[in-house]
């Protein structure tokens, strides 16, 4: 017990030195682990060397669960920024994805899933609105290059894309009806 209490407190304050949130994080998960076990120990009813094991365990794992949070909320909005500098769309989905795998690994350690479940569908939101823009500036395109069938299967993946993934998305209904009007021209 005295040596996962040292584990503890050395995970503890190396965290409280770092400034790297990542660095951080894997310290914290090292405290929140042995007091984990500690706090069982104590619930139990033996003396731990650590005082209150139980209320150490609780502070420490939702300063771990806040900046996981903080943490995964600015590399969304970076990864969301960033996705103007990529050129091609299977860029842009690629690096949502990786972001999305990344978001997984931050619900799985976090306490607060709900949250990251919200940034979670921000991701996939702006991966759906993504793949429609792209789909109707091609059909857009063939149009105007006097492609029919083209423009009309195009317009088609687009309606397709939107059942699948977008009927959550606020503007559903008014997108829907513009790209069956769309279709209706070509």
């Amino acid at each position: 017990m005295r040596q996962r209490a040292q584990i503890a407190d050395t995970a503890a304050q190396e965290a409280a030195s770092t400034l790297n949130p990542q660095s951080k994080i894997a310290k914290l998960d090292i405290a929140v682990s042995e007091l984990r076990v500690l706090a069982d120990y104590e619930n139990k009813g033996f003396k731990t060397p650590v005082e209150a094991a139980r209320l150490r365990l609780d502070r420490t794992t939702a300063e771990r669960d806040a900046l996981i949070l903080k943490t995964a909320r600015e590399e969304a909005a970076q990864t969301l920024e960033s996705l103007g500098t990529v050129p091609d769309l299977r860029g842009k989905i690629k690096r949502l994805e990786v972001f999305r795998i990344k978001l997984s690994e931050y619900r799985q350690r976090c306490g607060d899933s709900r949250s990251i479940e919200i940034l979670d569908r921000r991701v996939t939101t702006a991966s759906y609105r993504i793949r429609l823009s792209n789909r109707l500036d091609e059909a857009a395109s063939a149009q105007s290059d006097k492609h029919p069938e083209d423009a009309k299967r195009l317009y088609q993946e687009a309606l397709e894309i939107m059942e699948k993934e977008g009927r959550s998305d606020p503007s559903f209904k008014s997108q829907h009806k513009q790209i069956l009007k769309l279709l209706n021209t070509v």
